[in-house]
């Protein structure tokens, strides 16, 4: 039996459909959590190169992922420089 929502209520699927879900702000702890994962398991553990975050494929690919990505901007291509030289071993 389905179970029926209150008016006004979202449900699960809305959540995770809904298209214009607010983005993370920088100082969000998931963000941070996904550009560390970025640099370590993909840039210092896998080799690629740290470039890979200015293609165009790449935010296509991470909206797939988590549409509240909020893409690569200059800004954030600064922390993940940052983020680099806290985990290489250079």
């Amino acid at each position: 039996m389905k179970a029926r929502v209150p008016e006004g209520n979202s449900t699960i699927s809305d959540f995770f459909n809904d298209s214009s879900a607010r983005k993370y702000d920088t100082n969000d702890w998931h963000f941070r959590e996904i550009l560390m994962s970025l640099v370590r398991d993909m840039v210092v553990d896998c080799a690629l190169p740290l470039s890979i975050v200015e293609k165009p494929g790449f935010n296509r690919f991470m909206l797939v992922l988590d549409k509240k990505f909020p893409g690569i901007s200059r800004y954030v291509n600064d922390i993940i420089c940052w983020l680099y030289s806290q985990v290489s071993d250079c």
